[in-house]
């Protein structure tokens, strides 16, 4: 990506704070991958990979190793190692550094506080809290199934194993409450949102909005090109049917998605946990306002997108939260999300038939390849008629523009609604539209980089699943039997 010095006024970072199975680590991978996609340079740094590298796989975690803060300490040695790292990305030309760690105590926050002030490198502490079980069932259970710690564990193994963890840790750790840091707090996954010490500035408020929209998703993301049409045509704005050849296409993904999500077992371990037993070492909903007096308090968001009206008392979110798991739970297990073009909505016609909810959204529409249109599918014709817009498309394919027309940066930009609405849905969700729309929205659910994303294929003969997992998005291609690679002829799409 390009860099981000629109946006970011010098070196930041974000400080993540919080007992194991708060979502720390998933939550600082999405910020990352967040601050990527606006064009700033932002890494992750997850301690717990510091400690497996240095220590080992084997490494038992103990209550000791938390709480020997020697300078000859296994943990001190890690967290310098960590630190270290972060200058280097600092030095490196990085922006914005994800520190993803506990972070448990006044000690540990007001020296890394000192560590980053010495450094002129302003800081935001991120603390995340769960007073909620079934919240922290699902943590754990994604813990439990992708933590690299628990690799060869059975689930219930795992599960009693990180649960003791928990509790060894929960008498020694201190919330949040010095006066003086930044600070948003999270409970139960942006149930409620509060900031503390603000304003945070241009960059870091963009934090703040996208944390107020992020959910941890429990349903998979599908991609789908749209159906062929009949013939080509060079009027970007010609606004085609699908040919035979598209509505059996879309026949073939309608039984195919109907079937798949239909059949999909996922393995939900917090359905066998014992809910009584995690309440134990959930937070306490007291932890909330323990960061400081009503008048350090700026706001308090209780609602799943910002509001403009702020409350100092937390009373409110409970009766929001309420609602907020009930719309939630009457989710169609299916829903789907195409552009406005023929093509994308015809496809979809069979699963609107079916009784799956479709919504057309004019943003996903195709990128514009603007005067270039006439020639984009034949690159010899390109090549002649824009030579020199073509010889600089392939030097930044990314954020090159023809005459009149767009880029996948222009798109992205363009789709940032939509992908703070991804974000919020809970339930799986189907994409259907063309081609240069599925590579940035892909693009940005994987992290990739603006190299990359332009490159990316979506073949007409399988569906892409990207499912969410704690520590990664793991990827399924579904085959569509019966349909030809090329799945008939395609509207622009760039060539090289």
């Amino acid at each position: 990506m390009m860099s981000g010095h629109l946006y970011a006024k010098g070196k930041m970072c974000i400080v993540m704070s919080g007992l194991p199975g708060r979502g720390k680590t998933n939550r600082s991978e999405r910020i990352k991958r967040y601050m990527n996609w606006l064009g700033v340079k932002a890494r992750v740094f997850h301690l717990a990979d510091y400690r497996r590298a240095m220590l080992g796989p084997g490494f038992k975690l103990t209550l000791e190793y938390h709480l020997n803060n020697s300078p000859d300490s296994p943990r001190e040695h890690v967290k310098t190692e960590c630190v270290n790292d972060i200058m280097q990305f600092y030095a490196d030309g990085g922006e914005v550094a994800i520190y993803d760690a506990i972070n448990g105590t006044i000690a540990e926050r007001n020296s890394i506080r000192d560590i980053l002030s010495s450094k002129d490198i302003q800081c935001l502490f991120v603390e995340s809290l769960v007073t909620d079980a079934a919240v922290l069932a699902r943590n754990i259970s994604e813990v439990g199934v992708t933590s690299p710690d628990y690799i060869g564990r059975n689930s219930k193994e795992s599960f009693e194993h990180y649960v003791k963890y928990i509790e060894s840790l929960m008498e020694h750790y201190e919330p949040i409450t010095e006066e003086g840091l930044q600070c948003i707090k999270l409970v139960n996954d942006g149930e409620q949102c509060v900031v503390n010490n603000g304003p945070l500035g241009y960059l870091l408020n963009r934090v703040l909005m996208f944390l107020l929209n992020s959910r941890r998703r429990s349903g998979s993301l599908f991609f789908a090109r749209a159906g062929a049409v009949e013939f080509q045509d060079s009027n970007f704005n010609g606004d085609l049917d699908l040919s035979p050849r598209g509505q059996m296409y879309a026949a073939t993904l309608s039984n195919t998605v109907m079937g798949y999500v239909s059949s999909k077992q996922i393995d939900r371990m917090d359905y066998k946990m014992d809910l009584a037993k995690l309440k134990t070492v959930a937070d306490h909903r007291s932890l909330v306002f323990a960061s400081a007096a009503p008048s350090a308090v700026q706001s308090v968001v209780p609602s799943v997108v910002p509001s403009r009206q702020h409350s100092r008392q937390g009373s409110r979110s409970h009766s929001r939260s309420g609602s907020r798991r009930q719309s939630l739970s009457n989710e169609p297990p299916l829903l789907i999300w195409t552009s406005t073009r023929r093509r994308s909505e015809q496809t979809s016609k069979p699963l609107r038939d079916a009784g799956v909810p479709v919504i057309s959204k004019s943003l996903l529409s195709q990128l514009n390849p603007g005067d270039a249109a006439p020639y984009i599918h034949n690159k010899a014709a390109l090549m002649e008629h824009f030579p020199s817009e073509y010889e600089a498309y392939l030097k930044d394919q990314y954020h090159y523009r023809f005459p009149r027309g767009e880029s996948y940066q222009d798109v992205a930009v363009r789709l940032e609604p939509i992908m703070m609405e991804i974000e919020r849905t809970q339930t799986n969700l189907l994409v259907i539209c063309q081609e240069s729309v599925l590579k940035v929205l892909y693009g940005y659910i994987m992290g990739l980089t603006s190299e990359e994303i332009p490159n990316l294929e979506f073949p007409y003969d399988q569906i892409v699943e990207v499912m969410p997992h704690g520590y990664s998005n793991l990827v399924v291609h579904i085959p569509l039997a019966g349909v030809a690679p090329d799945g008939g002829v395609d509207l622009p799409r760039f060539t090289n």
